[in-house]
């Protein structure tokens, strides 16, 4: 059975990797249709943009056939998603020539969203062999140890060397399965054996290697557009405050409040950027910190104060409940400031109105404990293991503004500093974000 589960997932991972190189060539397809648009819509066309639109329906319909064959060949794929995925690959095809706006961003847009379900499935398929995997290698375990009692009653130490060799590579198994489920790819099970147990094992071993290069190369991609992305956003920005201050001319007041609307727009879009690229170096260990003594009871009410305003607009009560005394930090005061920032943002958009936020701050032994205790709706057992994941949202914090990094990077600035959080909270009891930093010395 767990060879079965390692086949499965080896085939589910193969999966998912060619689903996203579909996703790349159908992404390809509809950027070269609205560049084919662009060229067709012209009155006046010379002879390269005539020649360009006689030659692209034929590359886009190839694309649509590269396509259709791919998705054809993937035996893991539901039939009854795949006769959909067909037409609408049919619909984008009558869409070509002459060109269909129209029915081809309908289509389009149904293509992707299928594309990105049959992913979502496939990695939640994954997930659930994994789990399975791991009550199946919970169960060896108990039944290896049931063997063993067995066996002493019988021939006492050859039991103990043979649950000793069962128990061994299994419990490595279990273990890194927990390391898969937290997204830490870069475990490896050792080969103990050479029987069915190490072919599970290599089989484990390549899905990680699998999984860990999809992971970096999600995290290269990320990098490489949110970069790519900053000059671009800059330049957008300048010109709009160009149009803001009046250099090109007078504005009246509803396109001054467009333009304000849009540069607000641009905020948020900056800050996921850089949002994006610090985690990414907390998570490789290039984000640098500039470390001094701070005297953090001092440091803390000058933080909190800060939001003071915010909490008084939407009608939040914020209070703290301060025992540090003299205690001194050897801290990055920025990074802390932002583990502050996020943590009392996070409560006030979870908090309703006439409700209250309390920061509660104290030393523990050679640590100083804070904690940020809101009544908001709270979370499951389920979404607290998981609020710290990156992009991950909880089910109330579904219309909730945010970028889904915050938490993530308020646990690696901590974990940087040496430090641990955790959260503690029930549904409809609101939440409690604990977090240790060491004491200066």
């Amino acid at each position: 059975i767990l060879m079965e589960l390692g086949n499965q997932i080896g085939r589910s991972v193969e999966f998912v990797a060619q689903e996203r190189d579909v996703q790349h060539l159908a992404d390809d397809m509809n950027r070269q249709y609205l560049a084919y648009i662009s060229a067709y819509s012209q009155k006046f066309k010379d002879e390269y943009t005539k020649k360009y639109v006689a030659e692209a329906p034929g590359k886009i319909l190839n694309k649509i056939d590269q396509i259709r064959e791919i998705e054809n060949s993937l035996h893991f794929l539901d039939p009854q998603l795949l006769e959909q995925i067909n037409g609408y690959l049919d619909t984008l095809a009558m869409a070509v020539s002459p060109p269909e706006r129209q029915m081809w961003d309908g289509a389009f847009k149904n293509l992707a969203f299928l594309l990105e379900k049959s992913i979502v499935d496939a990695q939640a398929q994954t997930q659930r062999l994994l789990v399975r995997s791991r009550d199946i290698t919970a169960s060896a375990i108990r039944g290896g140890i049931l063997l063993m009692l067995a066996m002493l009653v019988l021939s006492g130490g050859v039991a103990y060397l043979i649950a000793k060799r069962i128990s061994r590579p299994i419990a490595h198994l279990r273990q890194a399965t927990r390391y898969a489920r937290q997204g830490k790819y870069n475990i490896r099970v050792p080969f103990e054996s050479h029987d069915e147990i190490a072919d599970l094992t290599a089989d484990f071993n390549a899905m990680m290697d699998a999984l860990g290069e999809l992971d970096r190369m999600k995290a290269m991609f990320l990098s490489s557009i949110t970069h790519d992305l900053k000059s671009p956003l800059y330049r957008v920005r300048l010109g709009i405050e160009n149009l803001v201050d009046g250099i090109h001319g007078s504005l009246n007041p509803e396109q001054m409040r467009t333009l304000e609307q849009i540069l607000k727009d641009l905020d948020t879009l900056s800050r996921l950027i850089y949002d994006i690229l610090d985690l990414q170096k907390l998570e490789s260990g290039r984000f640098e910190l500039h470390l001094e003594d701070v005297k953090i009871e001092d440091f803390v009410r000058e933080t909190v104060r800060k939001h003071a305003i915010s909490f008084a607009d939407k009608g939040v009560g914020l209070a703290m409940k301060l025992k540090l005394k003299d205690a001194v930090v050897r801290m990055d005061v920025r990074q802390i400031e932002r583990v502050f920032e996020n943590l009392l943002s996070n409560a006030l958009k979870f908090t309703p109105r006439g409700g209250k936020v309390v920061v509660i701050g104290g030393v523990d032994g050679d640590y100083v404990h804070f904690v940020v205790k809101d009544n908001g709706p709270g979370m499951t057992k389920e979404e607290a293991e998981r609020v710290f994941d990156k992009f991950y949202r909880a089910s109330t914090g579904k219309n909730v503004s945010g970028t889904g990094l915050g938490l993530a990077i308020t646990k690696q600035i901590i974990e940087a500093h040496h430090g641990k959080i955790w959260v503690e909270t029930e549904p409809g009891r609101g939440s409690e974000f604990h977090f240790l930093i060491p004491l200066a010395g």
